[in-house]
Order: C-alpha cells, then structure tokens, then sequence
C-alpha cells in the first residue's frame, strides 16, 4: 500500500518502525481523531459489517475505531499494509482491544487490493495513501472493493508538511500529491464526496531529537530525513556543525507548548455512488 519509488524497499523501512511506532504517533493520533470527528458530522459512524483498515501499521487506531464504530460479534475487520511487520503488531494488538470478530490481516499494495468487489462497508485509511504513486489508482481501487451505500474516511498528508522543519534544512517539498490531485482522482473514481477539507494539525515536540524521531520512529521519513546535499549532488546525514544550528535556528519557533510541527492535511469523506 505504501509506495513512492520503491515499493520494498518502503515496505522495509516502515517494517523495521513496527516495534517503535506506538511511541511516536502523536500527530498520527490527532488526524485520526478528527478525521472520526469529521465522518460523524455526515453520519457515516454506524457499526460496520466489514471495514477495511487501509494502510492499518501496527494497528495503532484499532481501538479508536472500536470506540467509534464498535466491532460486534458480525463485524469483519480486515487490515491492509506493505509492511509485513506492522501486521504482525497489528494482529496482536487486536487481541487486546476489540470483542470476538472476524478479523484478516492481509500484506497487499493498495493500488492492486486482493479483495472481492463490494466486499467492505467501510473504508477507513489515515495518513498512508500519500505514499501511493497513483491516487487515481488507489481510489478506484477504493471504489471497487466498497459496497453500495458504503463509505471510505481517507486523511492524507500533503507537500506544505513538515514545518519549519523542512525550511530549517533547506528541502523542497514533499514528491506526495497535491490536494488538487486528490480532489481530481475523487471526481474519477466513482465516489461521491461528502467532504473534502484541508486542515494544519501541528504536534509540538520538547526539542530538535523528538522532531525528528516523530517522523523516522514511525517509518515515514523518505522524504524527511536531516541531509544536506554535498557538491556531488549527493545526501549525506547533518554533520555535527550543521546539527547545532538547527537546534539553535529551530528555537526560534518555540512557543509555550515546545518546538512546531505543522501538517497539512487533506481529509475526505466519500461514499459509494
């Protein structure tokens, strides 16, 4: 599911955050609360027969669906993600969190899902199809596998992301799709939209490590990594020096609540046609 230009070696890179990624989803926590919050406002919370959880990770969210949709005894849970890793820890965790349901964990590329037509009710994916290539791909996909009446809840991070520490270093912005290119491959796709916003949600952080760790602790740091480019035009990591200075250029953000991470968000609410 997740893919920019390689698709294993991606898949890797969030296999190996498995073990650590619950320590650091705190922005990832925050969109999928308002992402929830969002969905409520167009009725579309009601108990699920069969929900796709698309780009599930670890299964850090389990419980917040839990408690959004609450899985019953007929409910049908179906976790999707690249990394093989995260649906190891997925399929433990579920244990713990949601009453006796049928549940599949399935390693599978979101542009291409191993499922049925009609086969889900809901799809909920949060902060993981910005990694897929093609959003015309992956949202038809969505639509095929949707059943009728049925609804997909998608977030998903956008290029203006990742401020200020991305100025702080001199990068460009992220190679993830514009908001507009969502927005068309909706109009594409065969579902309706019932909302489409875009939103800043900023996580605040103690000092320049935890920044960082917020985004490589949970896999997502492809485009994010602290480099420079040396004059062969290739990255090579922030050296000592370099490092120092942005601790020291950083704490000219600071506010009451610690250092700023601001993402932009793209969130949708989409139903079958």
């Amino acid at each position: 599911m997740l893919c920019i230009d390689n698709k294993t070696a991606v898949a890797n890179r969030f296999s190996r955050a498995a073990a650590r990624y619950q320590n650091h989803c705190q922005v990832q926590d925050q969109v999928a609360e308002r992402l929830l919050t969002l969905a409520a406002r167009h009725g579309t919370l009601q108990q699920p027969l069969r929900l796709l959880d698309l780009g599930c990770g670890p299964g850090s969210q389990q419980h917040r669906l839990h408690e959004h949709f609450g899985f019953g005894p007929t409910s049908h849970y179906i976790g999707v993600d690249i990394a093989a890793a995260m649906l190891d820890v997925a399929q433990q965790r579920i244990e713990n969190i949601a009453p006796p349901c049928s549940r599949d964990f399935i390693c599978a590329d979101a542009e291409q899902l191993p499922l049925a037509a009609a086969q889900v009710d809901v799809i909920y994916s949060n902060m993981a199809l910005q990694w897929c290539q093609n959003p015309d791909a992956v949202l038809r996909e969505c639509a095929r596998v949707l059943s009728p009446n049925g609804y997909a809840l998608v977030s998903v991070v956008l290029p203006q992301s990742l401020q200020p520490l991305r100025q702080l270093m001199g990068r460009e912005q992220s190679r993830h799709p514009e908001f507009a290119t969502w927005q068309r491959a909706v109009s594409n796709c065969g579902l309706k939209s019932l909302a489409c916003t875009v939103e800043q949600v900023t996580s605040y952080y103690p000092d320049v490590n935890a920044v960082v760790k917020s985004i490589s602790g949970v896999g997502a740091d492809a485009h994010a990594q602290p480099v420079t480019n040396n004059a062969h035009g290739q990255s090579s990591r922030l050296n000592r020096s370099n490092l120092m200075k942005l601790r020291q250029d950083y704490e000219g953000f600071r506010t009451s609540k610690g250092l700023p991470l601001h993402y932009h968000i793209g969130f949708f609410v989409l139903t079958a046609e």
